[in-house]
């Protein structure tokens, strides 16, 4: 037997609204490719194709189901990498950014994947969409979207930044004793903006990339140094270091002799 259901909204402040400005579906879309800024929020659905959403952070990747978001006054440029369409709502109002906050919606986290099963939903949504009612059903949209984002657990979501830190650091675990390896180049290699990937990774690792970086250079170096190598030159390059001078000076503030005198120490 069927019982009554009944679930109680939270409710919202009078003055927090959500303005609907449009709804556009990106199909030959001219893509810029330099920073710009906007006056309006916007959602936005991934159709088809691929791409990149570029920001001053940091880039995201774009593919078939990724749901992202654009905000007020932050730069970004959307690079369109092979047949990417996309639908967006662009908004504005207070309530935005009350929701964004409640959903973990930040510039620094912009793109959450898996919407797929949106598609259809948005595209009918669009086609139904008139001068007269465009606003209500956007708004809807919007918010049944957003709905999403709240269902989907914090741990699949969130850690995904922690996720990516965790293989920089990896790959730094891997490759420190190459002389070439620098925020820059990891930056590169991971698509991430050089100052988001230094906050990010002192956020998560406890400790700046630099000094994670030396530090796993100079403890490598001590073990060579233990095991038979006596050339400071060789050591300092077979340790990622390209200054052997540098080298001696960096060893002897964290081991408190040089590595010519901790060499001989070993050896007696």
């Amino acid at each position: 037997m069927l019982e009554n259901i009944c679930k109680f909204a939270s409710t919202k402040k009078p003055e927090e609204n959500i303005n609907i400005i449009n709804f556009v579906y990106e199909q030959k879309a001219a893509f810029n490719h330099q920073l710009a800024v906007f006056a309006t929020y916007s959602i936005a659905l991934v159709t088809e194709g691929t791409g990149i959403l570029h920001t001053s952070l940091e880039n995201h990747n774009l593919k078939k189901g990724s749901l992202f978001f654009t905000f007020s006054a932050k730069p970004y440029y959307i690079e369109n990498t092979d047949n990417l369409k996309y639908m967006y709502i662009s908004f504005i109002g207070q309530r935005a950014i009350t929701l964004f906050d409640r959903l973990h919606i930040t510039y620094n986290s912009p793109v959450f994947d898996g919407f797929d099963f949106l598609i259809d939903l948005w595209k009918e949504t669009l086609m139904h969409s008139k001068d007269a009612n465009t606003d209500l059903f956007c708004e809807g949209l919007l918010l049944y979207t957003m709905a999403f984002i709240c269902k989907k657990d914090e741990e699949s979501v969130i850690p995904q930044k922690k996720n990516g830190i965790l293989l920089v650091k990896e790959y730094i675990d891997a490759n420190y004793t190459d002389k070439s390896l620098t925020l820059k180049t990891v930056s590169e290699e991971f698509f991430y903006n050089p100052k988001y990937l230094s906050y990010a990774f002192q956020n998560l690792v406890r400790i700046k990339f630099s000094d994670y970086l030396k530090e796993r250079r100079l403890s490598h170096a001590k073990t060579l140094l233990e095991n038979g190598i006596s050339n400071i030159a060789d050591v300092a390059e077979l340790s990622g270091f390209s200054d052997p001078v540098y080298f001696s000076k960096l060893f002897k503030q964290k081991y408190g002799v040089s590595p010519k005198k901790y060499k001989t120490a070993k050896v007696k």
